[in-house]
C-alpha cells in the first residue's frame, strides 16, 4: 500500500505536467496530470491554476484525525443478519446455528462506531484525484465520453461514482472532486470547501471497505467455529476449515447480493495475486491452528497466504462440482464422530464422493 507523502516544500517542483488525451472526443479539452509530490491530480487543460491551489493543500485530505475513523456496518447485511445466519446453517447442514455462531455474528451489530486501522490503510493508499467542473464532466458524459469511475445518474441529475472494489483497489482508484455550478466560492474558500467534501467522501469509502472486510471475517469465524464444534476438532484441520469458511462467507453474500457486490467483501483472485510469490512454498497440510501460533506468526505473510491458498482449493472444487459439494462433504464427514474425525476422514469422504485424491488440489504435495 502506498503511504501518505510528506511533500510540499517551498521550491519543490510541482511543475511537471503529464499531459494525455485519455481518448476523449476532439471537441473537449484534453485532460492533464499534475504530480503533486507523488499524488496525481487529473484536471482539464486550462485549469492549471486551480489544480496548483489544490496541490498545495492536498495533504489536508489525508491528514491527522481523518486517518482513523468509525466503521458503519452496511444495512445490506445488518438488516438481514438472520437470513445470512440461516444460509450458513444450510450449507453446514445445521438445523440451527450453534450458540457460538450466534455470538460471533452478533458482533456485526457492534461494528458501528468502532475505529478501524483498515480505514487508515485505505485512506493512505489513495494517490489519484480527479478534479472536475460539473458542466465539463456532464457535457462529456452526455456526449458518450467514458470517464473512468464516474457515470451520469439515471435521469441526468448528478453523478454516480464507482467505489473501489476492494482494499488493494484504493491505490488505483481516483477520488473525484467535482466543483458544482452551485459552488459560488472562489480561490482559497473554494479549495477549503472541496477538500472538506473530499475528506468526507474518502472517509465514507474507506469506512465501507473496513466494514465489509470485518463482516466477511466474522462470517468466516462463525463457520470455522461450527466446523470445529460439529465436525472436525483434529489439529490437522486448519486448511480445510479455513478454506471452507472463507468460501462460505463469500458465498452467502454472493447468493443474496450478487457476485459484483460480494467481491467487495472478499476477492480471492485479488488475494491470490498479492501472495502469488509464496505459492510454491506453501504447505497447507502442516499449517498450524491459530490458537497454537504466536501473534507474530499470525501476522506473517506466509500465514496470511495459506488462508488464501486454502480458500482457492475450495473455490476451485465448488466451481467444478457446485457449492453443494460443501454440504455433501460435511454429510460424509459427519458419519464419523467428531472426536475421531481428522483430515483422513475428509480425504476419505472426498474420495468416496468424487473418486479423486483431495491432495492433488493442494498447491504443493509433500
Amino acid at each position: 500500500m502506498h503511504q501518505p507523502h510528506r511533500w510540499f516544500r517551498a521550491g519543490i517542483a510541482l511543475s511537471f505536467l503529464l499531459t494525455a488525451a485519455l481518448g476523449f472526443a476532439a471537441d473537449f479539452p484534453s485532460r492533464t496530470f499534475l504530480n503533486a509530490g507523488g499524488r496525481i491530480i487529473e484536471h482539464t487543460a486550462g485549469e492549471e491554476e486551480l489544480a496548483l491551489e489544490f496541490a498545495q493543500r492536498i495533504g489536508e485530505i489525508y491528514a491527522g484525525e481523518a486517518m482513523l475513523g468509525h466503521v458503519a456496518a452496511p444495512a445490506e447485511i445488518t438488516q438481514h443478519l438472520g437470513d445470512y445466519q440461516a444460509a450458513l446453517c444450510r450449507y453446514l447442514n445445521l438445523a440451527q446455528p450453534t450458540p457460538q455462531m450466534v455470538s460471533i455474528l452478533a458482533r456485526i451489530n457492534l461494528l458501528n462506531g468502532t475505529t478501524s486501522a483498515t480505514e487508515a490503510q485505505a485512506r493512505a493508499s489513495v494517490i489519484n484525484v480527479q478534479l472536475w467542473r460539473e458542466a465539463d464532466l456532464a457535457a462529456r458524459l452526455d456526449a458518450g465520453v467514458t470517464v473512468p469511475g464516474i457515470t451520469r445518474r439515471a435521469g441526468g441529475a448528478g453523478f454516480d461514482v464507482k467505489p473501489p472494489k476492494n482494499l488493494s483497489d484504493f491505490s488505483t482508484w481516483a477520488l473525484p472532486i467535482i466543483i458544482a455550478t452551485r459552488d459560488t466560492e472562489t480561490g482559497a474558500a473554494l479549495v477549503t470547501k472541496k477538500i472538506a467534501e473530499a475528506r468526507q467522501a474518502l472517509a465514507q469509502q474507506a469506512r465501507d471497505q473496513a466494514a465489509r472486510l470485518a463482516i466477511h471475517g466474522l462470517f468466516e469465524e462463525a463457520v470455522e467455529s461450527a466446523l470445529a464444534s460439529q465436525y472436525l476438532a483434529s489439529k490437522d484441520r486448519r486448511w480445510f476449515c479455513s478454506g471452507v469458511a472463507t468460501y462460505l462467507a463469500f458465498k452467502v453474500i454472493e447468493d443474496r447480493l450478487g457476485t459484483e457486490t460480494a467481491l467487495r467483501y472478499y476477492d480471492v483472485d485479488e488475494q491470490l495475486r498479492l501472495y502469488s510469490d509464496l505459492k510454491q512454498v506453501s504447505n497447507l497440510e502442516k499449517w498450524s491452528l491459530a490458537e497454537e501460533q504466536t501473534p507474530a506468526v499470525r501476522e506473517m505473510r506466509t500465514n496470511k497466504a495459506n488462508k488464501v491458498f486454502a480458500a482457492e482449493v475450495i473455490y476451485n472444487l465448488t466451481a467444478m462440482h457446485g457449492p453443494e459439494l460443501v454440504s455433501r462433504l460435511l454429510t460424509e464427514i459427519g458419519k464419523t464422530k467428531r472426536e475421531k474425525a481428522s483430515m483422513k476422514t475428509v480425504h476419505a469422504a472426498f474420495k468416496k464422493l468424487l473418486h479423486e485424491d483431495l491432495k492433488t488440489y493442494l498447491p504443493n504435495q509433500y
